[in-house]
């Protein structure tokens, strides 16, 4: 009786265990996803870039044999 006893707290200790640490994984996670917006990143281009001329090759799907 004594070792039905412990092994259902094992179970449930390691159940509780393996969710408590995949929500921290995912709490972990959700932080790497973070964006992080910088001041270079919403000014606008003070340069003129060239036009981009396209031509007819670029327009075509590539043909493989």
């Amino acid at each position: 009786m004594r070792t039905r006893i412990l092994t259902i707290v094992t179970i449930l200790f390691i159940g509780f265990l393996s969710i408590s640490v995949s929500n921290n994984h995912e709490s972990k996670h959700f932080r790497e996803n973070r964006i992080e917006v910088e001041e270079w990143m919403t000014t606008p281009f003070n340069f003129i870039e060239e036009v981009l001329e396209i031509e007819d090759w670029m327009t075509k799907p590539f043909v493989t044999n």
